[in-house]
């Protein structure tokens, strides 16, 4: 059987979208809380995001620090964050490659970082349920990428043939070391936060627009 197995963040959608979704949640409560203006919570909290990026653990404790609000205050943050029910939409493109690929009969599949309860809420968002075949969400494994065993899970539990399938991620670092491992293809998305690292050994493709993956294929 051949496959595509997408990333999800910023691969299929703009990781930004969903940040700013959480921030003007947010941005009604510290209102309400302690008269912080909406317009300059979400300013703020989008500047130290674009300069720290997503994967910043102390994301929440600066954008508080930054704006004077109690740090206990972070925890509300988190579970604002971590609950994944935001109004997100797909990159251009994102739905009419999945047609094209259901009608060549692709498996198509996603593998994705975080947590689960916030990962699952964004796929539902994105309405991705009646596109993807399969969903792993690396946290239940316990093995993030580059880990190569959520990848062989794929491969093993749907008779996947790596030679004749692709692996399609956005960031150099993590998405495409265990997927060579285990015989995929690999397409990088050249966009998001991630678009300034270099390319590596395990990357054979490069492409600026998700629609490209036609043309490989």
């Amino acid at each position: 059987m051949k496959a595509i197995i997408f990333d999800l963040d910023n691969t299929l959608y703009d990781y930004r979208d969903y940040f700013y979704q959480v921030f003007l949640k947010l941005s009604e409560y510290f209102y309400k809380r302690y008269q912080i203006p909406k317009d300059e919570f979400i300013k703020t909290s989008m500047e130290i995001l674009n300069k720290r990026k997503s994967r910043y653990p102390k994301l929440f404790n600066e954008i508080l620090n930054v704006l004077n609000i109690p740090e206990n205050e972070v925890k509300f943050c988190v579970e604002i964050f971590t609950s994944g029910r935001f109004p997100i939409v797909p990159s251009d493109g994102v739905y009419e490659v999945l047609d094209y690929l259901k009608n060549k009969n692709y498996f198509l599949g996603i593998i994705t970082d975080g947590n689960h309860i916030r990962q699952r809420e964004k796929i539902k968002s994105l309405k991705f349920e009646n596109y993807f075949d399969t969903v792993v969400y690396t946290d239940i494994f316990q093995s993030p990428k580059p880990s190569p065993t959520p990848y062989q899970y794929i491969i093993s539990k749907f008779g996947i043939n790596p030679k004749l399938s692709y692996y399609v991620g956005d960031d150099p670092d993590v998405d495409f070391r265990g997927a060579k491992f285990v015989g995929l293809n690999t397409i990088r998305v050249l966009n998001g936060e991630f678009i300034y690292k270099k390319k590596n050994k395990f990357i054979d493709y490069e492409i600026k627009e998700i629609k490209e993956i036609i043309n490989i294929v």
